[in-house]
């Protein structure tokens, strides 16, 4: 399996489009944010909170290097409110296979 081809569609359906998270992520997934620990089900929950307050989000891929089942990712997210103020969130995204 590509999991460089699969971080990358996840990255871009779920955060630019109106992906699921489910289709992308397991139901073990947990996500740390400014010291926060985020499970799937409150993901799930920010990223629909997400598509209610922002008009439009970006990715931007500027690595990503996977060995095995083992990603590390880092991308800029470009997120524009509805009254179109932008702000940019740096992202370092790594998955270890335990």
């Amino acid at each position: 399996m590509d999991y460089s081809k699969l971080v990358r569609q996840a990255l871009q359906r779920v955060l630019e489009n109106s992906g699921e998270p489910h289709h992308f992520f397991s139901a073990g997934y947990e996500q740390r944010v400014n010291g926060k620990k985020l499970n799937f089900t409150q993901f799930c929950e920010h990223i629909a909170c997400l598509r209610k307050t922002l008009k439009m989000t970006e990715v931007k891929i500027f690595s990503l290097a996977t060995k095995g089942n083992n990603v590390h990712s880092y991308h800029l997210i470009k997120a524009v409110k509805a009254a179109g103020s932008a702000k940019y969130f740096p992202v370092f995204a790594v998955q270890i296979e335990k």
